[in-house]
């Protein structure tokens, strides 16, 4: 149920839609009030950047993400602590249709347990290895 919760919190976090959003950070703080503790939704407050969103902005692009377990050995689950791993894919869509690959980004969640399940407790976020973003902006 980790996986499945840092999974859940990378989509929400990294998805975004620049017709709608200010910024990536209403991606992350949406996330953390989903997906997180109270400290994360405070932590993340501010949180969101991302180099390519004024390029995307003007040209009203989504984001979209899937995700897959990172393939490394977590720390071991305690009876109330647990960590998960996902790499992000990302693809931004204009508004015209025109798709372009964006760097993948690694999601490393340090989750608890509480009365409403798995959440995520802190995060850390960095470009995955081997991924890149080529091409021109949609």
């Amino acid at each position: 149920m980790t996986q499945e919760t840092c999974s859940a919190f990378a989509l929400a976090a990294l998805s975004g839609d620049t017709t709608v959003d200010r910024g990536p950070a209403d991606a992350r703080r949406r996330a953390a009030a989903q997906f997180g503790t109270p400290q994360l939704v405070e932590q993340l407050a501010g949180e969101g950047r991302d180099h390519d969103w004024d390029a995307l902005a003007d040209r009203g692009a989504r984001i979209l993400v899937d995700t897959r377990p990172i393939g490394d050995d977590p720390p071991p689950m305690r009876a109330d602590r647990a960590a998960a791993g996902v790499v992000a894919g990302r693809v931004a869509v204009a508004d015209d249709g025109r798709r372009q690959d964006l760097t993948s980004t690694a999601v490393y969640c340090t989750l608890v347990r509480t009365d409403q399940g798995w959440r995520v407790a802190d995060v850390a976020f960095s470009d995955a290895p081997g991924t890149g973003g080529a091409g021109s902006a949609p």
